[in-house]
């Protein structure tokens, strides 16, 4: 007969989850909604725990949009942050952009682009070190980016512990759903039930208000 240690155990299973801010974002942004990007990460992760689990931690990776790029995405990012902010089981983990050229294929323009660097870098060492750690159980992976297939392979070969990976709209990849124990997308209804409120008042008394353009 199990102890009660043992039931213990498996009620409270230690879950932390990693969110990849841009591919998470650019998902929402292919599926139209622009109106959910003022979401909640603590209230999405909880909605997506089960019953026996406990939520120990989300980790969320971006990088800040340079004002050089667009000075309004920049505003509405850092808005955003800062109500990530308030949210007491949250930690944010920020990468960098680095300035490149993109070129058109229909008319053979040069443009300036900005790409995303470090990321999965960080949510690579993030995972590894929470496993090797014995941080959590469960860890939850909130992505779409087959880069992050090596880390997923390695958490599983590696480690006892479940890798769970939930898609964002339109970011779908069998080759990331090969190396966990469950694969999921994440459906609108969540995204919908998981906002901040239009107005936040952080620990200092500061207003932050969702940005207009994201209603």
């Amino acid at each position: 007969m199990r102890g009660l240690s043992f039931w213990q155990e498996v009620m409270n299973e230690r879950v932390i989850f990693y969110v990849d801010g841009l591919n998470l974002y650019n998902g929402l942004k292919r599926a139209n909604l622009r109106k959910y990007y003022w979401l909640n990460l603590r209230d999405l992760a909880e909605k997506l725990c089960l019953p026996n689990q406990k939520l120990v931690g989300i980790k969320y990776f971006t990088s800040m949009v340079s004002t050089k790029f667009d000075e309004g995405k920049f505003q509405r990012q850092s808005s955003y942050l800062k109500a990530l902010r308030t949210l007491p089981d949250v930690r944010i983990f920020l990468g960098r952009h680095q300035k490149g050229i993109t070129l058109c294929n229909r008319c053979g323009k040069i443009f300036k682009s900005f790409n995303e660097k470090m990321t999965d870098i960080n949510i690579a060492v993030e995972m590894f070190k929470d496993a090797y750690q014995k941080k959590c159980d469960t860890q939850i992976l909130i992505s779409g980016d087959s880069d992050l297939v090596p880390v997923c392979k390695a958490i599983m070969e590696l480690f006892d512990i479940k890798l769970v990976i939930f898609f964002p709209p339109h970011r779908r990849t069998d080759r990331l759903s090969e190396y966990c124990h469950f694969s999921a997308k994440i459906f609108t209804n969540y995204f919908k039930k998981s906002q901040f409120p239009e107005r936040i008042i952080d620990s200092d008394g500061n207003e932050i208000t969702r940005p207009r353009y994201w209603k």
